[in-house]
């Protein structure tokens, strides 16, 4: 099936894929797309993402995530870090925190922080930040 994105067509390389795969879903969602062919097309994609580096599998991070979660457990407040495209990550895990814990988080683009609120991080207060390798990094 042909894919456009942007009025241009595509190959299945990563962007466009991603591309694919949100159009597919929202498909998916609205029932124009078959449940067996959005499988197929997320099986692919993960077969991309592995195969590229982006996903290591049989990764044993339950014990992290676990000690992790205590930490944050007795955290009074959280501030998320991203910068770019990641500040809107930040955001939401900011507010995912929140609607999950009930622990006041705030997700702050990683840039301002030498103008003030760094002065609000002590301690006893953990900062989230995303990183990814991109060209910020």
């Amino acid at each position: 099936m042909p894919t456009f994105i942007d009025s241009a067509p595509i190959i299945d390389d990563s962007p466009a894929l991603r591309g694919r795969m949100q159009r597919d879903g929202h498909l998916f969602v609205s029932g124009l797309l078959p449940a067996e062919e959005l499988e197929a097309l997320r099986l692919r994609f993960l077969t991309i993402a592995r195969d590229a580096g982006w996903v290591q599998a049989d990764v044993p991070l339950e014990d992290a995530i676990a000690e992790l979660a205590h930490g944050l457990s007795h955290a009074d407040n959280v501030l998320y870090l991203g910068r770019g495209i990641n500040y809107p990550i930040a955001l939401e895990g900011a507010l995912k925190l929140k609607e999950i814990s009930y622990i006041h988080a705030e997700g702050y683009p990683a840039g301002e922080m030498k103008h003030g609120p760094i002065a609000l991080i002590d301690e006893s207060m953990p900062v989230v930040m995303i990183l990814p390798r991109d060209h910020y990094y």
